[in-house]
């Protein structure tokens, strides 16, 4: 979270976020951030856990409608060499910029336990998000998040790809998949990437994983998939993670 001080970047964020996309007017499309990071030596997910309870009782004071998830890596590929990583979502830019500039000034001690557990310093990225599948229910949760990295095909736009991940998300629910999905553009923080956007998934479990699997892999999912997508982007092999919920967001 060390990133979180530097408000002094986010001042153009609204202007970067469309032009980084080139994306038509999407008035769903919230700000979230992404963090890798590497545990200290010596430290795990107890240590971890103590601090958000603490994360916890600062947010409970300083409300920014922000919710929190910590990701752990499962399926993923041998590059990805990070422990722990962190989701954070507004739901919308005046959020993010009242929760920024509250942590800014007041988080100091809240970061320095943070980097005693964990060190996030060398990944940091802001992405502009769109639902194309949302969840079943307003309450976040945790469960497996996947990220698929994408590609887009020459001509085509942002606007392409979240109409292709919509129309493919609607299939699969046709077919029996119950899952939650998104598109994520990068808009800060990315650096060189070589890709478009993320693909995003959520399970609510092992099992609804394994129930989506099927519906793919053997019910025509992955068919259908590839009709829709065809001549609008590529997308890599998928990494899985295990999610668990830090923070609900709350307005009050």
């Amino acid at each position: 979270m060390k990133h979180l001080l530097k408000v002094g970047v986010m001042l153009s964020v609204v202007s970067m976020i469309w032009s980084a996309t080139a994306l038509a007017q999407t008035p769903n499309a919230v700000p979230v951030e992404l963090f890798s990071c590497s545990w200290q030596e010596g430290k795990n997910m107890d240590d971890l856990n103590k601090v958000l309870v603490n994360f916890n009782k600062w947010s409970d004071k300083h409300p920014s409608n922000y919710t929190a998830w910590v990701i752990t890596p499962q399926f993923r590929t041998s590059d990805e060499d990070f422990g722990v990583g962190w989701i954070g979502a507004w739901p919308d830019g005046s959020s993010m910029g009242s929760g920024l500039s509250d942590f800014s000034s007041e988080g100091g001690k809240l970061q320095a336990e943070f980097d005693k557990v964990i060190d996030c310093s060398g990944s940091h990225m802001l992405t502009s998000t769109i639902a194309t599948s949302p969840p079943s229910t307003d309450e976040p949760s945790g469960g497996l998040i996947m990220f698929s990295s994408c590609t887009l095909a020459e001509g085509k736009t942002g606007a392409d790809a979240i109409k292709a991940q919509t129309e493919i998300s609607a299939a699969l629910a046709a077919l029996g998949s119950n899952t939650a999905s998104w598109v994520m553009f990068p808009a800060l923080g990315a650096g060189d990437i070589d890709f478009d956007y993320y693909n995003l998934t959520a399970f609510d479990s092992y099992k609804d994983f394994g129930a989506a699997w099927d519906v793919y892999v053997t019910g025509g999912g992955m068919q259908k998939a590839a009709s829709i997508s065809a001549g609008v982007a590529t997308c890599d092999s998928p990494r899985l993670y295990d999610s668990q919920l830090v923070r609900a967001g709350t307005s009050s």
